[in-house]
């Protein structure tokens, strides 16, 4: 197994993805070029990383100043890294032509400038989330749900598949109803010492400084 993985690894004709899928390099490398050549992307005239750095630590910093962030969590999510995000596609294999959906989070995002503040807000917001009795968990929740339910002569049962939800969705939209939950939240205090309205101006941040 060890030799099958560095035989793998050391293949340059074949790529392996962080689905554990397998592709022939040329041919992901084509159609991620084709992916990003017709969708909604356009090229950068100049690299923002250094622009975004330091109006980020401006703001982290004003905070820290202001009595809002204590040394230790300033320190945990200033920006101490400038690796620009990256995008890679993860093969839809169950659909024709095997097409890539692009990713740009995860792994792909560690050592960028916004990351670990990425990762002290997603702490603060992770427990407002799921509680919509319209969300399920995961497919198996999914198939225990719909388990329960008869479907008439009359009726039929459809799914919609969203093309590019998360780029899709409006941001201002989604701090809005983000900041309504952080107000209305009695255990905000427990996990930060920032206000509602610091946590969404940082959310909008993040959110608009998507780049790779």
């Amino acid at each position: 197994m060890r030799d099958a993985l560095k035989n793998l690894k050391e293949d340059e004709s074949s790529m392996v993805l962080p689905t554990d899928n397998i592709m022939d390099t040329d041919t992901y490398r084509a159609k991620m070029f084709t992916l990003i050549e017709n969708g909604p992307y356009q090229l950068l005239n100049k690299d923002p990383t250094d622009r975004l750095t330091r109006k980020l630590s401006e703001k982290l910093l004003t905070l820290k100043r202001s009595g809002y962030l204590s040394e230790a969590v300033y320190n945990k999510i200033r920006p101490r890294h400038k690796q620009p995000p990256r995008i890679y596609g993860l093969p839809k294999i169950h659909k024709a032509d095997v097409p890539l959906r692009p990713i740009v989070k995860c792994w792909s995002c560690v050592n960028t400038f916004a990351y670990d503040l990425s990762a002290y807000l997603a702490n603060i917001l992770s427990p407002l989330t799921g509680k919509s009795e319209y969300t399920v968990t995961n497919s198996a929740h999914f198939a225990s749900t719909v388990s329960n339910e008869t479907i008439l002569d009359n009726e039929i049962m459809v799914s919609f598949d969203v093309e590019s939800l998360f780029t899709n969705d409006p941001i201002d939209t989604a701090v809005q109803a983000a900041l309504q939950k952080l107000e209305n939240d009695p255990g905000l205090a427990d996990r930060t010492t920032l206000t509602p309205a610091q946590i969404a101006d940082l959310l909008t941040f993040v959110l608009r400084s998507t780049y790779f």
